[in-house]
C-alpha cells in the first residue's frame, strides 16, 4: 500500500514540531498530501471526563473553553511558524511534491481522531507525555479503533528515518500489520532492514520466512543478533541504539481484551523509552 495520505496530530505542546518534521519527512520521501489535525475540545464534552454537576455546568464550559481556544491558537501558531521555517506554503505543494494543510475539528478526540485515522495511510503523532492522559488516549484511539499505521515520533534530535529501520517480529497478525503498513518507507531506506527476531509459544515466527517475504518487496533484509539484555524490550532497543536505527517497525499489543491504556508489557516499554520513531499498527 502506497502512503500518499498523512494526517498529523498535533495539539498546542512543543511536541508539535517534531511531528511536523517528521511528517514533511516521509511527505518529502513519497509525495504525500498532510493534514495537519488539531482536534479542539468542546465544552459540552466535559461532563465525560468529570463528574460535575449540571449546576457547576457554566464555569466548568468557561474554564474548559478557555483552554481549548489556548490550545488551538498554539497549535496553529506552530503550524504558521513551522510552515515559514521550512518555506512552505498552505495547500500549495512543495518541489518534492508534498502538500500541507489545516484541519480542525471541534468535539470529543477520541471520536474525531479515530475516525479521521480510519480514513488515511498513515498517522503520525507525538510520543505521549507521562504528565497527562491525552497523548497516551491519542496513541490508544489511532491505534486500536483505526487499524491503520501510526508513527509515534519523539522529541529531541530528528532520526532518520530511513536509515537501518528494525522490524521486530514474532510471528503475530500484529507485527504482520506493522510491516504492511510500514513497506512503503521500508522501500525508501538507505540501508539493508534488520529483523530482530522474537520466540513465542505457540507462534510460528520462522525469521526466514520473512526475509523471504520482504525480499519479494525489492528489500534487503538481515537477521540481528539477539543482545544479553535479559528482556525483549530491553534487548529491541538496545539494538535499534547500537545500529543507530532510525525506526522501529512493531506490532502494538494490550492486556487481552481490556484496553484503557493498558498497552503490554513490550509494546509499553518501547512507547515509553525508545529514542527514535516507532510505526506500529494492531
Amino acid at each position: 500500500m502506497a502512503i500518499k495520505h498523512i494526517l498529523a496530530r498535533i495539539d498546542g505542546s512543543p511536541a508539535d514540531i517534531a511531528v511536523l518534521d517528521y511528517a514533511l519527512m516521509v511527505a518529502a520521501k513519497l509525495s504525500a498530501h498532510v493534514d495537519v489535525l488539531h482536534c479542539r475540545f468542546a465544552p459540552a464534552d466535559a461532563t465525560r471526563l468529570t463528574s460535575f454537576k449540571p449546576k457547576a455546568g457554566a464555569g466548568l464550559d468557561a474554564l474548559v473553553a478557555e483552554y481549548a481556544n489556548e490550545a488551538a491558537l498554539r497549535a496553529r501558531d506552530h503550524f504558521d511558524r513551522w510552515l515559514r521555517a521550512n518555506e512552505l506554503i498552505e495547500g500549495e505543494a512543495a518541489p518534492a511534491g508534498c502538500v500541507f494543510c489545516w484541519r480542525e475539528l471541534v468535539g470529543w478526540e477520541s471520536d474525531l481522531l479515530a475516525a479521521a485515522a480510519r480514513l488515511t495511510d498513515l498517522t503520525i503523532m507525538a510520543k505521549p507525555d507521562r504528565a497527562t492522559v491525552a497523548g497516551a488516549l491519542a496513541l490508544e484511539t489511532a491505534l486500536f479503533e483505526s487499524h491503520r499505521p501510526v508513527l509515534m515520533v519523539p522529541e529531541g534530535p530528528r532520526a532518520d528515518l530511513f536509515y537501518r529501520p528494525i522490524i521486530a517480529w514474532n510471528g503475530s497478525l500484529e507485527a504482520s500489520q506493522a510491516i504492511k503498513g510500514a513497506l512503503p518507507l521500508l522501500a525508501a531506506s538507505r540501508d539493508a532492514v534488520e529483523v530482530f527476531a522474537v520466540d513465542e509459544p505457540r507462534r510460528d515466527a520462522d525469521p526466514h520466512a520473512l526475509l523471504g517475504y520482504l525480499h519479494w518487496h525489492g528489500l534487503v533484509a538481515a537477521l540481528t543478533p539477539r543482545s544479553d539484555a535479559p528482556g525483549i524490550g530491553d534487548a529491541l532497543l538496545w539494538q535499534a541504539r547500537a545500529r543507530r536505527s532510525g525506526l522501529i517497525v512493531m506490532g502494538a499489543y494490550t492486556h487481552g481484551h481490556v484496553r484503557q491504556m493498558l498497552f503490554g508489557g513490550v509494546t509499553r516499554q518501547v512507547i515509553e523509552q525508545a529514542t527514535q520513531p516507532v510505526l506500529m499498527a494492531h
